[in-house]
C-alpha cells in the first residue's frame, strides 16, 4: 500500500526543503534515500537527452542526473521546488506528481554588448536567467510502503537549453 497523497506530497516537500538550487541530493542522499526501497529502479526519460539515466544506484543518478541539473543553477538566488498534485497513492500502490521548479541559472543571457566586445569576454559576463521547469513523476510503491519505482519526465527541450547556454 502507498502512502496517501498528503504523505506523498510531505515526501517530496521533505526532498526539496531548501529549493533546487541548494542541491538537495549532494550533501544529504538519505532525503531521497530513507523513501527507496533498496533496490529501486529510477529512470529518467528522454531520447538523445544527456540526463537520462535508467539506474538502481541512487549515487549514480546523483552524479549523472542531479549534479549537473544543480550545476545549472545559482544556489545564491531563490529556488522553490514544489508539487502541484498527487493523483493516486493510498490503496493503489501507483501515483504520479505534478511538480515544478522555479530559480536562476548560473549563466543566462549575455549581458547586454559584451558579445560585441569581445567573444571571449561575453561568457564571463552572463547574467542568471529564470529556471521555470514543470516535470512529473510516475512512483510505484512496494507494500512496506517505500518507492520502488521512480519514472521522472522532465521538459528535456529546457534542461538541454540550459545546457547549452552554459557551454
Amino acid at each position: 500500500m502507498a502512502p496517501s497523497p498528503t504523505e506523498i506530497k510531505a515526501i517530496f516537500d521533505a526532498i526539496y526543503q531548501g529549493g533546487i538550487a541548494q542541491n538537495p541530493f549532494s550533501q544529504e542522499p538519505e532525503r531521497l534515500e530513507r523513501f527507496l526501497s533498496p533496490h529501486a529502479e529510477i529512470h529518467i526519460v528522454g531520447q538523445e537527452f544527456p540526463l537520462a539515466i535508467q539506474s538502481n544506484s541512487l549515487d549514480a543518478v546523483i552524479e549523472n542526473v542531479a549534479r549537473p541539473w544543480h550545476n545549472l543553477l545559482d544556489p545564491n538566488k531563490p529556488s522553490t521546488s514544489e508539487v502541484i498534485r498527487v493523483i493516486g497513492g493510498g490503496s493503489d500502490s501507483w501515483a504520479a506528481l505534478d511538480c515544478k521548479t522555479t530559480a536562476t541559472t548560473k549563466a543566462g543571457k549575455l549581458f547586454h554588448g559584451w558579445d560585441r566586445v569581445s567573444p571571449l569576454m561575453a561568457n564571463q559576463y552572463r547574467i542568471g536567467e529564470p529556471f521555470l521547469h514543470e516535470f512529473a513523476y510516475l512512483l510505484h510503491f512496494d507494500g512496506d510502503g517505500k518507492i520502488s519505482e521512480i519514472k521522472g519526465f522532465v521538459d528535456t527541450l529546457n534542461i538541454h537549453n540550459h545546457l547549452v547556454r552554459k557551454q
